[in-house]
């Protein structure tokens, strides 16, 4: 029995074989076959006390090429944007900016890193929902500028394409970088032009009141971020995939 006959026979109406990346596996959500800790990954009931809402857990997974670390991650990003369209989904693909620096990178390296993808999604929602950015409040502004500040106006043009091409794009950013990614960073630089024409000074983070808990600059920085995706019941999700 040939190949093509043997798939029909198991209801295949097309190869699984065809593409070895999952990137470009077209039927990857038919064909998927979920791990065992996916329910507790996403945060799903597995109905053993139906009393308690289920709390999703980070978890590392460790794989060969090919063991499935990627389908995973999109199988992953697409029941979250089921769940919650508003997601802010951030994707931490690569980590060789932060391997190029040290070959032991410390943590509040990988948040610098994670910040710079996130503060341009946050550009993106703001340029696809232009109504958000009246909603805050000016500390809040003033929150959001100091993360433009540092982890946008700061980045050369050509790291901007880098970074925006890599990000989840709305609607609208999707058409501008079908023109090409610069398209998509020039819309974000018109966005964030609002900062300086209302002369929106970025926070300065002060020392810390004695008897406080420490203001570590991660703490801070990780706060700043949540906040300034505003009242508009935005949720922020990380995903990443390793080598």
């Amino acid at each position: 029995m040939g190949l093509a006959k043997l798939l029909m026979r198991h209801g295949f109406a097309t190869s699984p074989f065809d593409s070895w990346t999952a990137e470009s596996e077209a039927q990857l959500p038919q064909w998927y076959v979920p791990p065992t800790f996916l329910s507790s990954l996403v945060g799903l009931s597995t109905g053993a006390d139906p009393a308690v809402a289920p709390v999703p857990r980070s978890h590392v997974v460790f794989g060969r090429p090919g063991d499935g670390k990627t389908a995973l991650r999109i199988v992953l990003e697409r029941d979250i944007l089921a769940r919650a369209p508003n997601a802010l989904l951030l994707r931490y693909l690569d980590l060789t900016p932060v391997l190029a620096v040290s070959p032991q990178p410390t943590l509040a390296s990988h948040v610098d890193e994670i910040l710079k993808f996130g503060t341009i999604a946050l550009i993106g929602r703001w340029f696809e929902v232009a109504g958000v950015y009246e909603t805050l409040s000016p500390p809040v502004k003033q929150d959001l500028a100091w993360l433009v500040d540092t982890y946008y106006d700061r980045l050369p043009p050509q790291v901007k394409d880098q970074y925006a091409q890599l990000t989840v794009l709305g609607p609208r950013a999707t058409a501008l970088v079908k023109q090409g990614v610069r398209a998509a960073v020039e819309a974000y630089n018109a966005t964030i032009a609002v900062l300086r024409l209302e002369q929106i000074k970025p926070t300065s983070w002060g020392p810390a009141a004695p008897g406080s808990p420490p203001k570590t600059r991660l703490f801070f920085v990780c706060k700043d971020f949540g906040e300034s995706l505003g009242p508009s019941e935005f949720q922020a999700f990380g995903s990443s995939s390793t080598r």
